[in-house]
């Protein structure tokens, strides 16, 4: 067949190489597409999303005779991730399987539309006030912390162990919970843009950042964490582990990067602790613990520690106003690390080393030595990656290079009093202003803001280049640069709509550019804002889906130029085959107060279930939506399938949908006669049977207002004068009196006159039907008037 491969693989798509070659193409890089729609496919659509999604529709034929139901998925829209150079985005569809996904997409939807409830609260209040925006709130940045831990935790906990889990002594890595590139993008947004509490101590939340993910950067790249994993595997066969050199590579990688537990841990497995030693090894014993103690005293610039990490935080004192704090936990902090310094270059001079007979330990702990007095040839051996390097500058390097801007403040310290007990109402009344200008002179040579990270990052990737890129490595670099267009870039190409949707709070929770970068409205974008975009871009995935679609409303709702329109066309759209779809859809409209949405949804719904045969359900629908005009038509047909038989028992068929109209017969439009009928029909029933005496005149009763009643056709007189006769021959006493016999008497002259027309028909009824009713009205009339007349 023209155009067919002879041997594509079943694919919908093949691939092959360009003829002539000698050796055959790379591969193309496969991407897998779990659309969940059963086989056979009938068609494939193919079209870009923003970034590097692609948006691939899978349908199956039309009237398929394989479905397997209604509840059979008739077609499915995918994204899929491409990544860069086959990482990024694309491993965030395989760390994370489609359940998982869907509960966090679920558990998300409550902690954005709480963000979203107090910040229409703020905006509400800055209308009323000077505030010029809701940013301007100093309690703005905890709700939206607040809202950034509740999404943490939904992405998971890296340090939770796994239950049930024996750890071995000799373990290197802990076992726990596998790491998401979701939550490291998450936890970077966090650091970076949202939680003020770690300006004062960013680069150690950096190396917790790097000792929980440093894992995912292992996947394309040699890391600290692929050394001690490779390391974790050889140590099982190891008798001797200090006479392996990777034992000592992996000591300074991990001991660069601050990984100050996992190094004590490793200094344990010397040889040296060992209780069964032959020869005298006490001196390099003391030698390791030295500089395990050194290693686990090491001072840390934060104002705690997590549990189970080593080293020596400061604290400051509870009568420190905030401004001064940051202040002086640099200050302590360079304290201790000048005299834990001190004690480094003390047992790096020791005349213990010439007594120690094993050199490779004595050559491995100088070098964890070298390393803590920050070497920078020692270091950069040791790192693998840039971030590593980066992450070690902060460590070891940086506390050296304001220790001399540092003594220039501590002259203002000695007039205040005691060093290590200041007060702050003392440094307020002798040296403030003095003080104050020491304190921006070191927070400038010690931080630089982020331009002074930035320029040391551009550094460290010089001295340590990646291979490859990575989405995480490329979300630092833009945070640094402090360019929130280059963090929405990475995140869009990267980590998918999900992510893009929910951390644009996290983007501009304390920045006014990229707050009015994202809401400010484009005419190239067709008048929407770039949050609105992509809000609506991650609802138009979550509508793909028949498990994610309930959630999309929240989203569409939330865009005021084009999300309502989308969310009636998309409610419009759901299903009714299924009646608790249709209520959920219902239910959905009420929220959002859409009731012409709702309307038509009841109306669809009437007309499906009634073109199915599913009367009864297409009347209630119909109902419901108030639809007189369809309802006066459904009355139409009964009266055109009932008008023909009605005296036979074919109208038992209609008996449970009359009843379903209930007592309301005013909503039933021209239903309202066969509502009546039904209730004749069972008081003459049971007046014939003689149950009660009551039924009949009841009947006549009925029979009566039936005949009053304009809404009764006039092709339905004679038959129901028909099913009277019984009832007006009775012989114990007439039922009817004059006047009532002479109402039906004048409704049979009418349709004497009206069997002349040439569209009358009687063609069911007996044709004696005329004169036997005539024949029992003139009777039930002359015993009328003879009792009347007797009274």
């Amino acid at each position: 067949m023209p155009g067919m491969p002879t041997d594509g693989g079943g694919a919908i798509v093949p691939f092959g190489g360009e003829p002539g070659q000698g050796a055959p193409p790379p591969p193309p890089p496969v991407r897998p597409i779990r659309h969940g729609v059963a086989p056979s496919i009938f068609r494939v659509y193919v079209s870009w999303s923003s970034g590097n999604l692609l948006q691939v529709a899978c349908l199956r034929p039309p009237n398929s005779e394989s479905c397997g139901g209604a509840d059979e998925v008739a077609g499915s829209v995918v994204e899929v991730n491409l990544g860069c150079g086959g990482t990024g985005g694309a491993e965030v569809e395989e760390e994370i399987d489609e359940a998982e996904m869907r509960r966090i997409e679920y558990g998300s939807v409550p902690a954005l539309a709480l963000l979203q409830s107090r910040k229409n609260a703020l905006a509400n209040a800055a209308a009323m006030s000077r505030m010029s925006a809701v940013p301007d709130y100093a309690e703005w940045w905890q709700y939206v912390l607040e809202y950034s831990k509740t999404i943490r935790n939904l992405l998971g906990n890296p340090d939770s162990p796994p239950a049930f889990v024996i750890e071995d002594p000799k373990t290197i890595l802990k076992v726990r919970e596998k790491p998401t590139s979701l939550r490291a993008a998450w936890e970077l947004l966090e650091i970076f843009f949202v939680d003020k509490q770690l300006q004062s101590w960013l680069p150690e939340r950096l190396v917790d950042w790097l000792a929980d993910f440093d894992s995912l950067l292992s996947a394309t790249e040699s890391t600290v964490y692929f050394k001690l994993s490779n390391f974790q595997k050889k140590l099982v066969n190891l008798q001797i582990v200090e006479d392996d050199p990777d034992y000592w590579n992996g000591l300074s990688a991990a001991l660069s990067v601050g990984w100050l537990d996992i190094v004590v841990n490793m200094l344990r497995f010397h040889g040296s602790y060992q209780l069964d030693q032959m020869d005298n090894r006490e001196t390099e014993n003391g030698l390791v613990e030295a500089v395990a103690v050194l290693v686990s005293t090491m001072p840390r610039l934060r104002p705690d520690l997590p549990t189970g990490k080593l080293g020596q935080c400061c604290k400051t004192r509870p009568d420190f106003v905030k401004v001064l704090e940051s202040f002086f936990l640099r200050y302590l902090y360079l304290q201790a690390w000048e005299k834990w310094r001190g004690q480094v270059t003390k047992l790096e001079c020791s005349a213990f080393w010439i007594q120690c007979g094993h050199q490779k330990t004595c050559d491995g702990l100088k070098n964890l030595l070298h390393i803590m007095m920050g070497n920078i040839k020692e270091l950069t051996a040791s790192t693998s990656h840039w971030l590593e390097l980066f992450a070690s500058h902060f460590l070891y390097i940086r506390p050296f290079t304001v220790v001399s801007t540092f003594a220039l403040v501590l002259q203002t310290v000695v007039l205040c009093g005691s060093s290590a007990l200041l007060s702050y109402s003392l440094v307020m009344k002798y040296a403030f202003e003095k003080f104050t200008s020491y304190f921006m002179l070191y927070s400038n040579l010690h931080c630089q803001g982020f331009e002074g990270m930035h320029h040391l990052a551009q550094k460290c990737i010089q001295l340590k280049p990646s291979s490859g890129t990575n989405g995480l490595t490329g979300l630092i670099i833009g945070a640094l640069s402090e360019n929130p267009e280059v963090v929405l870039a990475q995140c869009t190409k990267n980590f998918g709509p999900w992510l893009v949707t929910h951390a644009m709070e996290l983007l501009s929770a304390d920045n006014d550019y990229a707050d009015t970068m994202l809401h400010e409205e484009r005419p190239n974008l067709g008048g929407i804002s770039i949050e609105e975009l992509h809000r609506l871009v991650y609802a138009q995935v979550l509508c793909s889906h028949s498990l994610t679609w309930q959630i999309a409303p929240t989203y569409l709702s939330s865009c005021l130029n084009q999300g309502l329109g989308l969310l009636e066309i998309l409610l419009l759209k759901q299903p009714i085959q299924d009646n608790r779809l249709v209520l959920k859809t219902l239910e959905i409209c009420r929220l959002y107060e859409l009731d012409n949405v709702s309307t038509n949804v009841m109306k669809i719904a009437g007309i499906y279930h009634w073109k199915h045969g599913r009367k009864g359900a297409g009347v209630y629908w119909f109902q419901q939506a108030h639809d007189k005009v369809r309802l006066d038509r459904i009355a139409q047909q009964l009266f055109e399938r009932i008008g023909k038989s009605v005296t036979d028992d074919s109208f038992k068929q209609w008996d449970g949908l009359l009843e379903l109209l209930g007592s309301d017969i005013g909503s039933a439009g021209g239903l309202e006669f066969l509502h009546r009928y039904r209730d004749f029909k069972r008081s003459l029933q049971q007046a014939l049977d003689g149950r009660s005496s009551e039924a009949a005149r009841q009947a006549v009763d009925f029979l009566i207002q039936l005949m009053r009643n304009p809404s009764t056709p006039q092709r339905f007189w004679l038959p129901l004068l028909h099913d009277s006769v019984d009832l007006l021959n009775c012989k114990a006493r007439p039922l009817m009196n004059a006047a009532e016999t002479t109402v039906l008497l004048n409704k049979l002259q009418e349709l004497s006159l009206a069997k002349l027309r040439p569209d009358f028909s009687n063609n069911h009824l007996p044709s004696h039907a005329l004169s036997s009713v005539r024949l029992a009205l003139a009777s039930n009339l002359t015993r009328a008037i003879l009792e009347s007349s007797t009274v």
